[in-house]
């Protein structure tokens, strides 16, 4: 069996030992779904940040779990380093490229390893996914596997993920160019929603008569980009979430 076929099996033992599913852990690292299944049906190659980053979330002791898939480790109070094994080195460099102390600290943990001491505390924080573009009108790459990027939220944000608007249709509320974060949740009447209608990816104040749907502009300048979905039609619609908003805004003129 292949070094990356050990890992992925090791990968899938460790998940489950941990009593997690891969959405839980893809939410954690801001990934989709569909990435952790590849890694552990082996279709693609994890990197070493990412296998670092799971290891700790999945309290595994990353120093057996490297030994088992093959990996040398050395001095036991030390990063990790290798012995003529490139995997291993890539490990040890990607320990060395986590951008925070405290990500850091959880690998060392993993290990057994003395924190990391004498630098400043951060703030906790969690990831969350950003997707490539989330146009106020228009189509939009938000279905699984189209380009998202990691963004940093406090960790006691209620964020599932965020969007980038685009365009002027929901001024004054977003503005273009305006990250907004959402909470995976069904919109009620006067919610902001995330919605894929037909393949375009819109923000839209969400109206509903109980059959069919309204998607307002919140600008109503901008009522050419109002949309009607009727209960009898053939549109295909997906829900996303909804913006997180102190106080659902009042309901546009129709």
């Amino acid at each position: 069996m292949s070094q990356q076929n050990i890992i992925a099996v090791k990968l899938t033992e460790a998940r489950e030992a941990a009593g997690k599913t891969q959405a839980e852990a893809a939410k954690h690292l801001g990934m989709t779904y569909q990435a952790i299944s590849n890694w552990e049906r082996s279709h693609t190659r994890i990197d070493s940040e990412s296998l670092l980053k799971l290891l700790a979330f999945y309290e595994t002791d990353a120093r057996q779990f490297m030994i088992s898939c093959g990996f040398t480790m050395e001095d036991p109070d030390e990063t990790p380093k290798p012995k003529e094994d490139p995997d291993a080195k890539e490990v040890a460099a990607a320990y060395q490229r986590l951008p925070s102390t405290a990500e850091k600290n959880m690998v060392r943990r993993s290990l057994g390893l003395r924190p990391l001491e004498g630098e400043k505390q951060e703030e906790p924080q969690k990831i969350i996914p950003l997707f490539g573009t989330a146009a106020a009108a228009g189509p939009g790459e938000m279905d699984t596997g189209l380009p998202w990027e990691r963004y940093p939220v406090p960790a006691d944000s209620n964020a599932d993920f965020a969007v980038r608007i685009s365009g002027d249709s929901m001024e004054p509320l977003m503005h273009d160019g305006q990250i907004v974060l959402c909470e995976e949740k069904s919109p009620q009447v006067g919610d902001i929603a995330v919605m894929m209608v037909n393949g375009a990816l819109l923000i839209k104040q969400y109206i509903s008569d109980g059959h069919n749907t309204y998607l307002r502009s919140y600008n109503r300048e901008r009522r050419d980009l109002d949309l009607d979905i009727w209960e009898t039609g053939n549109d295909t619609v997906v829900c996303y979430g909804i913006a997180i908003m102190k106080k659902r805004p009042p309901l546009v003129d129709q």
